[in-house]
């Protein structure tokens, strides 16, 4: 059971993970009709900025955390932290360019992308649940990497998921009217 848990599940998840990426990939390089426009690339230029931004502003929020309580440490270690600011940077960018439209090329629907973050989910979820169920997602008394990343990626690709499905209903209603 131990093998299973730790070996053979991972390696499931990565191969299939892989060979999605790559099945969407061709079908990316199918569909050479769309692109982004001028505006859109604007957009996520103006994402990245922000995206980056917030990751340097939570990175420097940590650092003072951790010089400010000197506990900090023994309870949240810097992979953890880091991991979380990196994501946290990745889904402010994301969904920043969800709602200004230029997150998917023009002529693209996303719902591969959005059932690839579906999958995400779901894989991540199971395994954060059964960390949380298990009481293993703090591991001495401290949020790891190794414990707690497969809860902050459920989180952030939901929010991501969460998000393209707000914008898609937007959509639709303008759509309607």
């Amino acid at each position: 059971m131990n093998a299973l848990r730790n070996y053979i599940l991972p390696l499931a998840m990565v191969v299939t993970i892989i060979v999605l990426a790559i099945v969407l990939a061709k079908k990316a390089k199918a569909t050479k009709g769309s692109h982004f426009d001028e505006m859109q690339t604007k957009i996520r230029a103006d994402g990245y900025k922000i995206g980056y931004l917030v990751t340097l502003i939570c990175l420097a929020i940590w650092l003072l955390l951790a010089e400010i309580f000197k506990g900090f440490n023994q309870v949240v270690t810097p992979s953890f932290g880091t991991f979380f600011v990196i994501m946290f940077g990745i889904v402010v960018f994301a969904v920043y360019c969800i709602f200004h439209d230029s997150f998917f090329s023009i002529g693209e629907k996303g719902k591969a992308y959005t059932l690839l973050c579906v999958f995400i989910v779901i894989a991540n979820g199971v395994s954060a649940i059964r960390d949380i169920v298990e009481g293993t997602i703090i591991e001495e008394g401290k949020l790891t990497f190794s414990n707690s990343s497969n809860l902050i990626v459920t989180v952030s690709f939901l929010v991501i998921v969460i998000a393209i499905v707000i914008k898609s209903v937007q959509d639709k209603k303008e759509a309607a009217e």
